[in-house]
Formats: C-alpha cells, sequence, structure tokens
C-alpha cells in the first residue's frame, strides 16, 4: 500500500506531466527517434567499403530523419556502413541539423545526394551510388530495400509538407523523386 506522501506525490507528477507534456507531432516525433535514423540492417564489407569510398570522395547525403525515404537508403548500407556517409540534417528538429545548408544547396526533396558536384535526388541503390562515384570495390552488397517501414517514418514532414521543399523561384518545377510522391504544386 502506498503512503499518502508518496500518493501525493505521483499524482502530482502525473498532472504536471499532462499539463507540461503536450507537444506537437514533430516534437513527439523527435523526442521518440531522437532526431536520427536508425535501422536493424547490418552492413557487410561490401557496404562499409562503398560508405569509406563516398567519405573519402567527400559525397553528401541531404535528408531529414522523419523520411521514409531516407530510411530506405540507410537501410540498403546498414547502421554501421551509414555511419561513415557525411549527412546533412535538413529538418530544424533533427540532431545536428543544418537547413541553412540544404537551402543554400537548393535541396528540393529527400533523400537527395552530391556526388562529384552533382545532384542525385531519391533512393538511389548501392550499385548506382558505386557507378555514379566511380567506385571500384566489392559490389556484394547485401540489403535490399525493406519491406515494411516503421511508422514514424513518412512520405511528409511533420508539418504535412510533402517531401519535396518548397521552391525559392517560382518559375522553377521541383524534380520528380523516383518513386512518384506527391509533388508540392507551384502557386502563381
Amino acid at each position: 500500500m502506498l503512503l499518502p506522501a508518496k500518493l501525493h506525490y505521483l499524482l502530482s507528477v502525473f498532472f504536471i506531466s499532462l499539463t507540461l507534456g503536450s507537444s506537437s507531432p514533430a516534437q513527439e516525433l523527435n523526442k521518440n527517434q531522437g532526431g536520427v535514423i536508425t535501422v536493424d540492417s547490418i552492413s557487410t564489407e561490401a557496404e562499409i567499403a562503398l560508405a569509406q569510398h563516398l567519405q573519402k570522395i567527400k559525397a553528401k547525403l541531404y535528408g531529414a530523419y522523419w523520411c521514409s525515404h531516407c530510411y530506405e537508403q540507410v537501410y540498403l548500407f546498414g547502421q554501421q556502413a551509414f555511419k561513415l556517409i557525411n549527412r546533412i540534417e535538413c529538418s530544424p528538429e533533427g540532431r545536428n541539423a543544418q537547413p541553412n545548408v540544404c537551402k543554400a544547396a537548393k535541396i528540393k526533396g529527400y533523400p537527395t545526394w552530391e556526388i562529384n558536384g552533382k545532384f542525385y535526388s531519391g533512393v538511389q541503390s548501392l550499385t548506382e551510388l558505386a557507378r555514379i562515384s566511380g567506385y571500384l570495390g566489392n559490389t556484394n552488397f547485401k540489403n535490399a530495400r525493406p519491406v515494411n517501414i516503421p511508422s514514424q517514418y513518412r512520405e511528409f514532414a511533420p508539418s504535412g509538407l510533402p517531401l519535396n521543399l518548397p521552391n525559392q523561384d517560382s518559375k522553377s518545377t521541383p524534380f520528380q523523386l523516383p518513386l512518384h510522391l506527391p509533388l508540392e504544386t507551384q502557386t502563381q
């Protein structure tokens, strides 16, 4: 049996947490994930070697911690190899967020790779990344795209905006992600 003082304390903590606990979906998602992408796929020597090559040539991956297609890209590498990738977090709520870097690079959707000065939008197979980066090592990649993507990763930002970011230039059109995600409509 709880003592009255202890019961009073527990009830007080409970009600205070209810009062202070309300937050936006983005904040909830950030708390649940810590603002990072985590996967359970394991890296083999091939994935690690490709990640080391991409690191060596200073390739960059722009993405957001809540993005389902960024999750797919991480899954292909596996958690160990992906730690080697120079990943730029574009979501202001993400860990080590750099939204100004993404804006300066004119990133319009996630994920986007920057390799040797060229941009590649959407999830890239590891074979394709090897080809476009000039990687000549082991290509016996193990991981396939995930069948089930956890519910915390989504095709839309926590704010409800699609993966494609608003264009700064209203005359340009957003690029199409390979998976045919909904594009943001342009208004005049």
